[in-house]
């Protein structure tokens, strides 16, 4: 696998078996495939009751669990939440350090969820 920044987009776009993927998500890409995802937040808990709810079937496994619970997850079809996106992209190093099969993350986290589809923060 390598990677490289795409010009047009300046996004990094990651080539494994031949195939592009886009390992970060933007909100809009993630609605329109999440029913075909395993969603899994890495926030905490209380992040979920006190912030911004989680995505209708994401599974909460926090970050700092996540490399205990890897089992627990399917190795394809794993998109990583979180607030903001940096711990979804550390997550997303674990899952792929595992094996996992294109794991991808949403880009800009909940933050950026809630600004595309009005979501408030409570």
């Amino acid at each position: 696998m390598f990677s490289f920044l795409h010009p047009a987009s300046r996004r990094c776009l990651h080539v494994t078996r031949w195939l592009y993927y886009n390992r970060n998500l933007l909100p809009r890409e993630l609605d329109a495939i999440k029913s075909n995802c395993n969603l899994v937040d890495v926030r905490q808990p209380e992040e979920l009751v006190h912030e911004m709810p989680a995505i209708p079937g994401a599974v909460n496994v926090p970050l700092g669990e996540l490399e205990g619970r890897i089992g627990e997850l399917p190795k394809e079809n794993v998109v990583f939440i979180c607030r903001g996106g940096v711990r979804s992209a550390r997550a997303l190093g674990i899952a792929e350090q595992a094996g996992f099969t294109e794991p991808r993350h949403l880009d800009g986290g909940m933050v950026a969820w809630a600004a595309e589809f009005g979501q408030k923060q409570q």
